[in-house]
């Protein structure tokens, strides 16, 4: 499906997870296809029964800036996702490989064309830096935050 006004937030959403989702590998279970519950939308109830574990990923909604264009037959939003890579301080490696695949995944030619393909081009992905997150469920967790823009021209 491609992403239009009337889907800007739920497909952009969609889109973008699944990109992810079929090309990170799971450190846990070692596949890109987990079925282990491990991208959220936002950072899980992590003592809740539910909860898989660390590490995770969170891909926060987006938020948008509207740009118009030509006589207000077209107009240009720009989308930008927050995406945060959780890690177990104690497992460095699988944090730093998780990092590594974010952000070389926005920098393959066959991935900007799925998403060009989905109305989402103009991708620019920005590190937003690690950081010691404390405590975390009696565990020293890290964070690395991503910040990932797209252009989505839609018509009016």
């Amino acid at each position: 499906m491609v992403v239009t006004k009337s889907n800007i937030y739920s497909e952009s959403y969609t889109q973008l997870k699944s990109l992810i989702d079929s090309n990170i590998t799971d450190p846990i279970t070692n596949s890109t296809s987990s079925t282990r519950k491990w991208i959220y939308t936002f950072v899980p109830d992590v003592k809740s029964y539910g909860f898989k574990g660390l590490p995770f990923i969170v891909i926060n909604p987006p938020s948008t800036e509207f740009n118009e264009r030509t006589f207000n037959t077209e107009r240009e939003d720009n989308l930008s996702f927050e995406i945060e890579v959780y890690s177990l301080f104690k497992d460095m490696s699988s944090f730093e490989d998780i990092s590594n695949e974010l952000f070389s995944l926005f920098s393959t030619t066959a991935n900007i064309d799925t998403m060009i393909g989905v109305n989402m081009d103009d991708l620019t992905i920005e590190d937003g830096g690690a950081e010691d997150m404390g405590d975390f469920n009696n565990q020293r967790v890290i964070v690395r935050s991503f910040t990932v823009s797209f252009k989505v021209n839609v018509s009016e």
